[in-house]
């Protein structure tokens, strides 16, 4: 929706899409698609801490994939959302952004 709390809300559907997927439903398996758009949610919010836990979720998307590169494979992160996070620490009004 884009409003207040949007972010919020695609992070925790990203949590049911991993519990689905983990109580056996292939079809709805998370992929770096999906973790781009949340990813792109924080970046898109003005928040206060959206960098932060946009570049956190990164960071998990990574630890995934190099948990098991050929089973998540899917979760390879690209050049996009690399991009987002960048680009959600330069629009952040924290301190200490240019550093990240």
């Amino acid at each position: 929706s884009g409003g207040k709390g949007a972010a919020q809300d695609a992070e925790k559907l990203l949590s049911k899409m991993h519990m689905l997927h983990e109580s056996g439903d292939p079809d709805v398996k998370p992929n770096v698609v999906t973790y781009g758009a949340v990813i792109d949610a924080y970046a898109k919010s003005l928040e206060r801490g959206a960098a932060a836990r946009a570049d956190n979720i990164l960071a998990n998307m990574i630890k995934l994939h190099q948990s098991d590169p050929i089973k998540n494979a899917d979760l390879r992160p690209n050049t996009y959302v690399f991009n987002t996070v960048i680009n959600a620490w330069a629009k952040s009004k924290e301190h200490d952004a240019a550093s990240k």
